[in-house]
């Protein structure tokens, strides 16, 4: 709840600036857009009371908005066009990555690669609690090395192939995976989106994005281990131990999976290859893998089959949550959001050095971004060319990567996880730990300034 307020309390902010008195900036249409998007959220937080998805609510938000946008705007056909054309390319990128990875992740289930790990681990005789810190460890630890959508649903669907009639454990091992997910995605560049923008902007180097490893550790760590004291500590049935070449065709379909991630990334910044065209090929890659490769008993199974078993929800989700807030860009209200938040509300809180304005900013700017997609508002944030130091830079690119935790709807790898079980996670599931994960966050924003004093001066 605390969340909303803020966000209402930028809104209302933004409507008014210090600028040789009182002046209205925000007008009837911007105001008109928030009402939308905020209906669409509600929508989205009620899917399990009203039986309609959030696609759905998100969806109709998006278009309405969009409808409007002409009229707001004053555009003609052919500009909308051009306007739409653009942000649909970007979404499509987007939807072909959920559905590559989530085709893989089906298919590594088809061909028992979570069951192989599974019998791996049985050997140490772990209990829910053991296995809670095994996933989420592990999704803090791949982040960096793949990026926090990916880690979280190959995480989420380890932990259901585990314990998927423990419901206690999926549901708190769901909220860690997220946790841990998006706080190791933010001491690299590959994590999070946004951590690769400001890398991309010559913000911070690469090596200059390590210092961050503590303070990320510490947003984890802190709601981690209050969630596992709630875990129901009991035994997990152990599964017989397997040759790992009884499993070669679950291994072989993983490490496509993994070269495929690895070839998008490379290929994207070394040539600047679509990262859209290094997914498909490595579904192409999947379907040759599957009919050449592979033993004659896998042959039956179907690639395009395989897709009806996707959760177009999510990906119809993100498609509406992404056009939406594209429009709140184009009407400029991210801007004013981001405005406010570095000018008027540090002033409002008798702050007025101009450095600590922006790390408050920038801690403000991570508490949204639960609400309002982090890119576009990292996005907004990049335009106001920000004279920061660099230890400001990475509080930004903190904040930025792990503020999407403290909702389910705050981040790609909430979304995603609350695809694969969404009678166990939800919004309200995740909500009940939002405090406990706001500790975290201001835990690990501490952290920061005490490790990397330095950095700020």
């Amino acid at each position: 709840m605390g969340i909303f307020l803020i966000t209402m309390y930028t809104v209302v902010g933004c409507c008014y600036v210090e600028n040789q008195g009182a002046q209205l900036i925000m007008n009837y249409s911007q105001l008109f857009s928030l009402v939308i998007i905020f209906i669409g959220y509600i929508g989205a937080i009620l899917e399990h009371k009203t039986h309609l998805k959030k696609s759905i609510a998100m969806g109709l938000a998006a278009t309405v908005l969009w409808f409007c946008l002409p009229f707001w705007l004053k555009l003609d056909h052919y500009e909308l066009v051009l306007l739409y054309e653009d942000r649909f390319f970007e979404f499509s990128e987007l939807f072909f990555f959920i559905f590559v990875a989530m085709s893989y992740v089906i298919a590594l289930e088809e061909f028992g690669f979570f069951k192989f790990i599974q019998a791996a681990l049985s050997r140490y005789h772990l209990s829910t609690r053991k296995l809670f810190w095994i996933v989420t460890s592990l999704a803090f630890f791949l982040s960096p090395l793949l990026d926090n959508l990916t880690t979280a649903l190959l995480m989420g669907q380890l932990l259901l192939s585990f314990a998927r009639s423990h419901r206690n454990l999926i549901q708190l091992g769901f909220i860690g995976i997220v946790i841990a997910a998006n706080a190791g995605g933010v001491f690299s560049p590959f994590g999070d989106i946004t951590s690769l923008m400001i890398w991309q902007e010559g913000h911070i180097q690469f090596l200059e994005f390590f210092p961050l490893f503590i303070p990320s550790l510490v947003t984890y760590l802190i709601p981690a281990f209050a969630l596992s004291r709630a875990i129901h500590d009991l035994p997990l049935t152990e599964r017989q131990a397997e040759s790992i070449w009884d499993h070669w065709p679950a291994i072989s379909i993983f490490m496509t999976f993994m070269g495929t991630i690895l070839f998008t990334l490379i290929a994207e910044h070394a040539v600047g290859f679509p990262p859209v065209f290094g997914m498909l090929a490595g579904l192409m890659m999947l379907a040759i893998l599957e009919r050449t490769v592979l033993p004659q008993k896998h042959v039956h199974t179907d690639i395009f089959k395989r897709m009806g078993q996707i959760d177009f929800d999510t990906i119809l989700f993100f498609y509406g949550l992404t056009l939406a807030v594209e429009a709140l860009q184009l009407l400029n209200i991210l801007e004013l959001m981001a405005r406010f938040l570095y000018q008027t509300f540090p002033e409002m809180l008798m702050c007025y050095t101009p450095a600590w304005q922006l790390n408050l900013g920038h801690i403000f700017i991570g508490l949204l971004s639960a609400i309002i997609d982090n890119i576009p508002m990292m996005a907004a944030v990049l335009k106001m060319n920000l004279n920061c130091s660099l230890g400001s830079w990475q509080l930004l690119t903190l904040t930025t990567g792990v503020g999407g935790s403290l909702l389910s709807l705050g981040s790609a790898a909430g979304i995603g996880l609350m695809g694969l079980a969404p009678k166990e996670y939800n919004f309200q599931k995740h909500l009940k730990w939002t405090p406990i994960i706001l500790i975290g966050y201001f835990g690990g924003v501490a952290s920061h300034f005490i490790l990397n004093a330095k950095s700020f001066l």
